[in-house]
């Protein structure tokens, strides 16, 4: 009922389609959701396969982010450690998740979630609560390639 609900609410942003398959010639990339694996396989469509690993709420449950739970089985599957590779994301429980594992994190700023929490996580940096973690900043999608040493 849920992902029906919400199915053609949510839609990719225009650059999803060109970015993924870049990145993907990059870095091995994985996604971590606290959505359903049914509502992000339709979201994503073919570009699923540009990812080596999907964890949802249904891998992850009951410790789903801010835990470090999704995080570390991706590590675990991939066989990396959780300091070797790189998050991005765009909510508190992304910031949390990533601390707690100890991996990078790259905070986006065009994601639906950064808009409702930037209040939130600007005082959470001026606490000094991420300060360490939150390794770059992304205004755009287009950085993300020359930032992991592709081309654009």
């Amino acid at each position: 009922l849920i992902f029906n609900y919400y199915k053609n609410r949510v839609k990719l942003f225009d650059w999803v389609p060109d970015i993924i398959p870049q990145l993907a010639k990059i870095k091995r990339l994985a996604i971590l959701s606290n959505n359903s694996y049914q509502s992000v396989s339709y979201h994503l469509g073919n570009l699923e396969n540009y990812f080596c690993c999907v964890k949802t709420y249904e891998q992850c449950w009951p410790q789903l982010k801010p835990s470090s739970n999704g995080i570390r089985l991706i590590c675990e599957e991939l066989n990396i450690k959780p300091s070797r590779c790189f998050m991005l994301g765009d909510s508190k429980e992304d910031i949390l998740a990533a601390k707690e594992a100890g991996t990078p994190f790259g905070l986006v700023n065009w994601g639906k979630q950064i808009k409702s929490q930037r209040k939130t996580l600007t005082k959470l940096y001026k606490k000094n609560l991420f300060p360490d973690l939150v390794t770059k900043e992304f205004n755009s999608p287009h950085q993300l390639i020359p930032y992991f040493g592709g081309q654009v």
